[in-house]
């Protein structure tokens, strides 16, 4: 993991560049295992914790081999690792007294909760009945390495793989949901790389091809609606307490979605006669696709403020997305490297190099007439951004340490290493471009339904049951016929001036020994300033202040007081917009930013002998200074 490296042919990244490669076998056989076993009785916990379930029971079985394929020309070496864990299935059916207390949730009123449940129709039980809750996970990363050793310019190849696969049953649940608002969720990866190195005179070619896929997915275990119900409770020991309890369906476990990836690289490195220069280019082509199945809350989600709401059946809120959408996506970014790796002298080397890369990207918005003449703003903008990245580092060598050597000739360690530089780091990539896809304001983006007050239709949760299509689509007032109802879509766009995020960072770093030799102390500065950090700003947001509430500090309100309805306190925003037409407008911005510098000492003693006592004492200094959006 690096945050600051200064050879340009790294990066895609403005925070920190994460890169893992496989080990080469060689010609000796290597094999490894190990068990870590974890269960109940090898845990300390207090009977409010054991009484919502934290108690756990996990088994690691992980494995490497490694070796030769043919001796002198082809080796393997593999990695594996799987994982279960296992824990109680704590629902609202099964969660003693003091593992609600512990919730924050009367008894009484789960009990209450219960039965109306039982009154409205609504299953508790839904899905396999299981004791525990599940987690399996499986992984494998290896390679396999060809060198043939008579190859005359250097020839070697390698194959690096890698798969991972996970399932979690139940998904979340608690003292506050019931097993039926649950389900499956599964997932699954897997990739591969080719590497090839060839030397052209005095031209080393690396080369390397790869490509990924993954997939995620789940299955909810009741095809129902969902529900929230706000419960007030006062707790045994006098406390008051405020949960959230659920019921119905998981609106979350609709959703699916699945990737692919390919990256084709090079780099040619050029070595001078005298060995004081590496001079490398780098050109790289990336692909990232992606398939998502949006059906995040298709059937809806009803909103209680209280038991006696849900007992009388008057929602505060119900909300549902309409249509079910394919989002399809697809980025191609390109770069290009120069750098230049220079031993100025045998103490002092220098790095330095720039990078260009460029981003683009298969899809853009449909086109919605109707938001730029309102706003002023086109939806199918697509950033199509060019990130120059400078960079310059150096590493200096201070003299020799004042260790006796060996034998004539042998190696002394120098008396301290100064490292730093300067650089600047770009992430090419929005991470925004779905949202803008799917929410441009047209029947063909996503359609959402909000209604609030009286405005939400009565549920009647066992024809739901007996008939998906029961489920509400429009307001109890046919939608339009008041201000808390609302099926204007949400917009999504980019800003005129939109850039990727940036950061410059700087880094100077001291290792030696110290105080006779006697310690070893490292000693790193990091400061860097991130620039166009993103924020999301509601261009149809109305500010046009209605009144104040005084008993809050004079807090302003946005709509007016026929806006708030008065039995369940919901707020209809129309009053709050600059046009019907559209529910939030929201422009990704990237005018904001922020700094963070560090200060890092790690000290430990140089061991001149065998000891059976060993430490060492690390402190970390981190000041961050941010600017962040006001509604956050």
């Amino acid at each position: 993991l690096t945050t600051s490296p200064f050879d340009p042919s790294r990066g895609g990244f403005s925070g920190g560049n994460l890169n893992l490669r496989s080990g080469s076998g060689s010609n000796f056989r290597n094999r490894g295992m190990s068990l870590v076993t974890n269960t109940p009785q090898t845990q300390w916990t207090d009977r409010a914790a054991q009484a919502l379930g934290t108690e756990f029971t996990s088994i690691s079985l992980g494995g490497l081999a490694s070796g030769p394929i043919k001796l002198n020309k082809a080796f393997y070496n593999v990695s594996y690792q799987i994982d279960h864990n296992s824990r109680a299935n704590q629902t609202l059916l099964n969660t003693g007294a003091l593992g609600f207390q512990t919730a924050g949730v009367a008894v009484d009123s789960v009990s209450r909760f219960l039965g109306i449940l039982d009154q409205r129709g609504i299953p508790r039980l839904a899905g396999p009945e299981r004791d525990s809750r599940l987690s399996d996970n499986g992984s494998v990363f290896g390679s396999i390495d060809i060198q043939p050793p008579n190859a005359i310019n250097g020839d070697s190849y390698s194959i690096a793989f890698n798969g991972n696969w996970g399932r979690q049953s139940p998904v979340g649940g608690g003292a506050t949901q019931l097993n039926a608002s649950s389900g499956d969720r599964i997932n699954w990866g897997g990739g591969a790389q080719l590497r090839t190195n060839r030397y052209f005179g005095l031209i080393l070619s690396e080369s390397s091809m790869g490509l990924n896929v993954s997939r995620n997915y789940g299955d909810p275990y009741l095809d129902l609606p969902s529900g929230r119900v706000r419960v007030n409770s006062v707790l045994a020991d006098g406390a008051s307490g405020v949960q959230s309890l659920g019921f119905g369906g998981n609106q979350g476990l609709f959703s699916e979605s699945r990737s692919v990836g390919g990256t084709v690289q090079n780099t040619l490195s050029w070595f001078d006669d005298a060995n004081k220069h590496r001079i490398k280019l780098t050109t790289e082509i990336q692909y990232n696709g992606s398939q998502q199945n949006l059906a995040n809350n298709l059937l809806g989600t009803f909103t209680y403020n209280s038991l006696a709401d849900f007992e009388a059946g008057r929602p505060a809120a119900f909300t549902r997305q309409l249509t079910q959408r394919q989002r399809n996506t697809g980025q191609y970014t390109g770069a290009l490297s120069l750098g230049d790796s220079w031993r100025r002298t045998p103490d002092v080397q220098i790095q330095y190099g720039i990078r260009l890369e460029n981003t683009r990207f298969a899809q853009s918005p449909a086109y919605n007439a109707e938001v730029e003449r309102v706003f002023g703003q086109r939806n199918d903008r697509v950033p199509t951004p060019l990130a120059i990245s400078p960079r310059i580092g150096f590493s200096w060598t201070l003299g020799t340490s004042n260790d006796i050597a060996a034998f004539t000739g042998a190696f002394r360690a120098p008396r301290a290493v100064v490292r730093g530089g300067i650089g600047v780091f770009t992430n090419a990539s929005t991470g925004q471009l779905g949202s803008a896809l799917d929410n441009t304001g047209l029947p063909s983006g996503i359609q959402q339904l909000v209604c609030s007050g009286d405005a939400v239709p009565i549920p009647d949760w066992t024809s739901y049951s007996a008939n998906r299509s029961a489920v509400p689509d429009r307001c109890a007032d046919g939608t339009n016929g008041t201000v808390f109802a609302n099926s204007s879509p949400n917009v999504v766009l980019f800003a005129k001036s939109f850039k990727p995020q940036r950061s410059v960072r700087t880094n100077l770093s001291w290792q030696g020994p110290i105080l006779d030799a006697r310690f070893s102390l490292n000693a790193e500065g990091t400061f860097s300033l991130n620039l166009n950090q993103q924020q999301s700003v509601d261009l149809n947001f109305l500010a046009n202040q209605q009144f104040t509430l005084d008993g809050e500090g004079g807090r302003p309100v946005y709509v007016a007081t026929g806006s708030i309805d008065p039995v369940t306190g919901a707020i209809a925003s129309r009053d709050a917009r600059v046009s019907s037409l559209f529910n939030r407008v929201s422009e990704l911005r990237s005018d904001i930013q922020s700094q963070t510098s560090q200060l890092q000492l790690r000290l430990s003693p140089i061991q001149r002998a065998p000891s059976r006592f060993g430490w060492s004492g690390a402190y970390t200094l981190t000041y961050v200074r941010e600017q962040v959006p006001g509604f956050q």
